[in-house]
C-alpha cells in the first residue's frame, strides 16, 4: 500500500492515493443524462497507450506517445492544466514500443510531492520534477536477480516491468505493487 498525501480530488496514482481504486467524491449523479456528461474539455495530441491519469492539485499527469508510434516517436509523460486541458509540460522517457496488443506505455505515472514517478513500456524508469518536467537523477545497480533504481533518495525495486518503491528519506516505507506497463 502507499501513503500518499492527496487533497480532496487528487488521484495521485495508479488506482487512487491509498490504492484502493474507491473515490472520497460525493454528490455524483445516481443516473447519467441520456447524451452523457457535459464535456469540460478534450486532448487529442498525446499519443496512444494504456495507462491511467494521476492527478494533483491543479495538474494532470499522463503517459502517451511523442511523435508517431513505431516512427520514431517515444514514449513520453505529458502534464495538463487540470482545468483546461492545455499542456504545460511533456518529457520524453526514451523509445516507444509496437507490441502484438498495441503500442504505448501502459504506466500511470506517480507522483509525491514535487516529483512525478514514471515507467515506460521499455523500462525506463524516470524522476521528473512536478513544476517543468525537468529529470532528476536516478542510478541502477543489480543485487542478485532484482534491479535496484535510486531516483532522488527514493529506492525502486523493479522485477518484470513493474517498479515498487521500497524506501524514502524519512523512513516511511511504501509499496507500488502492481503499476500495470
Amino acid at each position: 500500500m502507499i501513503a500518499v498525501e492527496a487533497a480532496d480530488g487528487d488521484w495521485p496514482q495508479w488506482q487512487g492515493p491509498n490504492r484502493t481504486n474507491l473515490s472520497t467524491e460525493t454528490g455524483l449523479l445516481k443516473q447519467w443524462p441520456a447524451v452523457g456528461p457535459a464535456v469540460t474539455w478534450l486532448i487529442t495530441n498525446i499519443g496512444t497507450g494504456y495507462g491511467t491519469v494521476a492527478i494533483q492539485g491543479d495538474r494532470i499527469y499522463v503517459q502517451g506517445i511523442l511523435g508517431a508510434l513505431g516512427k520514431g516517436g517515444t514514449s513520453a509523460v505529458f502534464c495538463l492544466n487540470r482545468a483546461d486541458g492545455k499542456t504545460i509540460w511533456t518529457r520524453s522517457l526514451g523509445r516507444s514500443l509496437e507490441q502484438e496488443k498495441g503500442g504505448g506505455p501502459r504506466g500511470t505515472p506517480t507522483v509525491e510531492g514535487e516529483r512525478v514517478y514514471a515507467l515506460s513500456e521499455d523500462g525506463d524508469l524516470a524522476c521528473l520534477q512536478s513544476k517543468d518536467g525537468s529529470r532528476l537523477p536516478i542510478r541502477v545497480y543489480q543485487a542478485g536477480r532484482t534491479l535496484l533504481s535510486v531516483a532522488a533518495n527514493f529506492t525502486f525495486e523493479i522485477r518484470a516491468c513493474s517498479p515498487a518503491m521500497i524506501s524514502r528519506p524519512d523512513n516511511l516505507t511504501w509499496r507500488l505493487d502492481h503499476i500495470i506497463v
